[in-house]
């Protein structure tokens, strides 16, 4: 599938998010720096213009630069995980070494019903995701 990363908008001074294609059935997500409300729906913008309706198996989410939410995530965070649902995702695969990453990762993905896997490293995430059925 290649590794365009589809950014129209999705770098500035609070943050950065991008998403690619990993394998044929498997997106990244890349995030980092602070999040705000117009980075995630940027990210749902990215993911739309991704899928165009395509299923989508496996999500690895990379939190691993993510410096700071704003708490006004959380609506824009959930609509993005029901698109998620809508395309098919199993589950979402999060490297999230923060812990306050990872309690808001949980509570979403939890309000959502999306099944949520977390890992501290990148190499972690990659090995579960050769054999995602855990």
């Amino acid at each position: 599938m290649g590794d365009r990363i589809v950014n129209p908008k999705g770098a500035g001074p609070k943050g950065h998010v991008a998403v690619r294609w990993m394998t044929e059935d498997t997106l990244e997500f890349i995030q980092s720096g602070h999040l705000t409300r117009e980075l995630i729906e940027q990210l749902h913008d990215q993911l739309k213009e991704q899928t165009q309706g395509r299923t989508v198996a496996w999500v690895l989410s990379d939190l691993q630069g993510v410096t700071g939410l704003d708490p006004i995530i959380v609506q824009p965070g959930a609509k993005l995980l029901e698109e998620l649902k809508r395309l098919g995702v199993r589950k979402i695969v999060l490297i999230a070494p923060s812990p306050m990453v990872r309690m808001t990762a949980t509570a979403l993905g939890l309000s959502a019903g999306v099944p949520m896997k977390m890992f501290a490293s990148r190499a972690e995430a990659e090995q579960f995701l050769k054999n995602p059925r855990g």
